[in-house]
């Protein structure tokens, strides 16, 4: 049964990456990697194959853990890069104050509480990303929506394997009536 929920959320997040991918993606982005969106689409990609290899090691858990780090300390500079490049002061301020937070977040789930990491990249996508589809004025229209379709699919994974890791990770509970005190009573 477990199984089948991994090869579920697998599948359910492959159906929104291949829907931002076909749908949202403009055909031809390679041609324009020097742009922040198009750039950040190639690293979705890179990190979708990252994920599915790391997920795959036996002793993935450190390596994951670096890996979601790693991605949601990236993701705000994609939208700076934008600000930046189109010189809008508040643009950069906000962007900048995006990559603080969720850069600083990315630090400290990577150090102290690693399950912070696939949720914050879920909330990358449901709040930073969602904000943008309406107050976007330095990506693509169509980046906001794949971003955070991308987003909730690559951090709810993340979160399922982070859970899955803990699960195993528990040691197993003692038998009712096998405990410390029940050994030495029967002895």
């Amino acid at each position: 049964m477990k199984f089948m929920g991994n090869v579920m959320a697998y599948i359910a997040a492959a159906l929104l990456w291949a829907y931002a991918w076909m749908e949202l993606v403009p055909a031809g982005f390679l041609a324009h990697l020097g742009q922040p969106a198009h750039l950040a689409t190639l690293g979705g990609v890179i990190g979708v194959f990252a994920l599915l290899a790391v997920a795959s090691l036996p002793t993935s858990r450190g390596w994951m853990n670096l890996l979601v780090a790693q991605v949601l300390a990236s993701m705000p500079l994609f939208y700076l890069w934008g600000a930046v490049q189109h010189g809008r002061l508040p643009e950069v301020l906000t962007e900048t104050a995006g990559l603080l937070l969720f850069g600083g977040l990315a630090w400290y789930g990577w150090r102290h509480k690693p399950v912070l990491l696939g949720l914050g990249v879920v909330a990358h996508g449901l709040l930073w990303d969602s904000w943008h589809l309406h107050h976007n004025t330095v990506l693509p229209a169509w980046y906001p929506l794949a971003c955070g379709l991308y987003d909730v699919a690559f951090g709810l994974l993340a979160v399922m394997h982070h859970c899955a890791g803990a699960l195993r990770a528990r040691p197993p509970e003692p038998a009712v009536g096998l405990g410390r005190h029940a050994q030495h009573s029967a002895g």
